[in-house]
């Protein structure tokens, strides 16, 4: 059994009390409100690879959101820098070029 003692929860109610407007406005600017994927839909065999990369990013960002010795500014900047890489390989995933557009619409 963990024991806790009450530094430790003291330190924990202080960390769960940080919300996202510690951030400034430049940070802000950076790290967005929102971050974006594009999911390439071209073939079953890509899809396997999109998921696997959604998995990862999925537990990395599961994981950053519980650490306890991390700033919410470093967190949520970790996290953004992660889903940009993610989406560096999702892209190489897709290949070059624009998806092409079905005939018949």
């Amino acid at each position: 059994m963990v024991k806790i003692t009450p530094e430790e929860v003291i330190r924990r109610r202080q960390l769960e009390q940080q919300t996202t407007d510690e951030l400034d406005g430049l940070d802000r600017m950076i790290v967005g409100d929102v971050a974006r994927l594009d999911v390439p839909l071209r073939s079953v065999v890509a899809l396997r690879r999109v998921a696997d990369h959604l998995r990862g990013l999925a537990t990395m960002m599961e994981q950053a959101s519980h650490r306890d010795d991390l700033s919410a500014r470093s967190v949520l900047f970790e996290v953004r820098m992660q889903v940009r890489a993610v989406n560096a390989k999702l892209r190489s995933i897709r290949g070059p070029g624009r998806p092409k557009v079905p005939t018949g619409w």
